[in-house]
């Protein structure tokens, strides 16, 4: 799978990457190929976290009920799991 340029990660690839803003998500959903994937976050997600992604988390939850994107979390290890987003090819004739 393709990985996308615009992975937003910290410079010291620490536990937490930097969290994209909604509109920077918005941008990368609109111009992600099809197999290219977007780690929107990276870390513990804490409650003070979740709230700063809820625009994040919203968009990404629509386009996948719509079929337009997969979600996906990975763990690394205990307290570290990734948060992505991967790009569908378009659904064509109505079919998923």
């Amino acid at each position: 799978m393709a990985i996308s340029p615009m992975i937003f990660q910290d410079a010291q690839r620490s536990q937490q990457a930097a969290r994209p803003a909604a509109a920077t998500f918005r941008t990368w959903c609109f111009r992600a190929r099809p197999g290219g994937r977007l780690e929107y976050y990276r870390g513990y997600l804490k409650e003070s976290d979740r709230r700063k992604l809820v625009a994040v988390a919203d968009h990404a939850l629509a386009l996948a009920g719509r079929k337009r994107q997969h979600l996906l979390q990975g763990r690394h290890a205990d307290r570290d799991s990734s948060y992505w987003a991967g790009a569908k090819a378009p659904v064509r004739g109505g079919q998923a």
